[in-house]
């Protein structure tokens, strides 16, 4: 069976778990449980196994975890929990968790404020990507792949392990996380958590980028702080695997946690690098990729999408400068934002900026302007090469433009 193909992965779990109905502990003891051999880890039998959460089909990105972690009795036992009861996931598995339960009905509990912190960082990660699509991907959610799906209060596997278990993680977990990437919102893979680097490094992937709190001032970031003004320890990694997908990791050492808001700036470095590593496989373009998947994300109106066209970087400033402007007007006037874009002072290093429109927004903590972009550096608005990189600019502009709009409470 081949669980790269969507409509394989569906039958193997709806199935896995009906048998797994019928009688937990004899399902647990066979031979298709792969984790059974496991014994320093202490699984549950009775509770349901949850081998994937979300919607193949349509999802923001695709999430590598650990197992479902400690049992909540109330939602996972076989008999009397509530995804048996009320959701019926030992009937349709697949049913019950294209909707992400512990995202929407089944939220208030510790499972669904666990991974709504996931959801957080995921809408952040989404203000990055090469194209304005923040308001598509938080109506999604996102796709997560469980490397074992037995629930336990801890989960740790050692190198050894892994390579016992390395068929299975690459056929029931990598090979259909990465089919299932590919027609995402953010067309990468993402995890949470130290144990991962291990887990790379023994099933051959291959690392293509790593930074940590003391290689950060090489990208001119002020690197982020506690209130007590020491640094945040925080580490990002990016993998490639065997079969060509793009990791994205981060950790902070002891802790499962996802990264705070205050790495916005350290994470647009990143995210840049993981495009840039997109774009090396099989020519992958992010701008090509959103034309092909224009339905997805607005099927009525594609011409909401922002889709920045590919721009020859041997450009006069002021034509740079004309076309950043252009789309943040296009995007301003989709969201309905008061928001006037003002002149443009070529050469000189506050270029484009917008102002806040007293009577039509009330939030007397936002400041009354928000510069878009910096040149960095006086010019001849007819010299050409001042804006290497439009798109990044572009990115940049699109970032302090959101980011601004929600000081002021929009």
């Amino acid at each position: 069976m081949d669980l790269s193909k969507k409509d394989e992965l569906k039958a193997y779990w709806n199935s896995y778990v009906q048998k797994w109905a019928k009688d937990p502990e004899k399902h647990f003891r066979h031979d298709e449980n792969v984790f059974k051999k496991i014994s320093n880890i202490k699984f549950d039998p009775f509770a349901l196994p949850e081998p994937y959460f979300g919607d193949p089909e349509h999802n923001s990105v695709v999430i590598l975890n650990y197992n479902p972690g400690p049992v909540m009795d109330v939602y996972q036992h076989y008999k009397r929990g509530k995804f048996i009861t009320e959701a019926k996931a030992d009937q349709d598995y697949y049913e019950f968790a294209k909707a992400f339960p512990y995202l929407k009905k089944y939220k208030n509990n510790p499972g669904g404020k666990w991974w709504n912190t996931r959801r957080q960082w995921i809408n952040r990660l989404s203000i990055h990507a090469p194209w304005e699509q923040h308001d598509k991907i938080i109506k999604y959610a996102p796709f997560a792949m469980e490397i074992c799906p037995w629930h336990s209060d801890g989960f740790k596997l050692t190198p050894k392990q892994i390579n016992s278990l390395a068929d299975y993680i690459t056929q029931n977990v990598l090979e259909p996380a990465e089919a299932i990437s590919k027609s995402s919102l953010l067309p990468y893979i993402i995890s949470v958590g130290k144990d991962y680097q291990v887990l790379f490094q023994e099933l051959g992937f291959r690392q293509e980028f790593a930074t940590g709190p003391d290689d950060y001032s090489q990208y001119n970031i002020e690197y982020p702080r506690k209130a007590d003004g020491k640094r945040v320890t925080r580490f990002y990694s990016i993998w490639r695997s065997p079969g060509g997908g793009i990791y994205l990791n981060t950790y902070s050492p002891g802790s499962n946690s996802c990264p705070a808001g205050t790495f916005i700036d350290v994470e647009r470095v990143i995210i840049q690098k993981v495009y840039s590593l997109l774009d090396e496989n099989e020519s992958f373009s992010p701008i090509s990729y959103l034309e092909k998947k224009k339905g997805l994300l607005d099927v009525e109106n594609p011409v909401n999408n922002y889709t920045p066209k590919p721009v020859s970087t041997k450009m006069q400033n002021i034509q740079a400068l004309n076309i950043i402007k252009q789309a943040v007007e296009k995007e301003i006037n989709r969201k309905g934002w008061s928001f006037p874009v003002y002149p443009l002072e070529h050469g000189i290093e506050s270029v484009l900026f917008i102002r806040k429109q007293d009577l039509s927004i009330s939030a007397p903590h936002a400041t009354k302007t928000c510069q878009l972009i910096q040149g960095g550096k006086k010019a001849n608005p007819f010299d050409y090469g001042f804006f290497d990189d439009l798109q990044v600019h572009i990115d940049r502009a699109m970032d302090r433009l959101y980011n601004y709009a929600n000081t002021c409470g929009l």
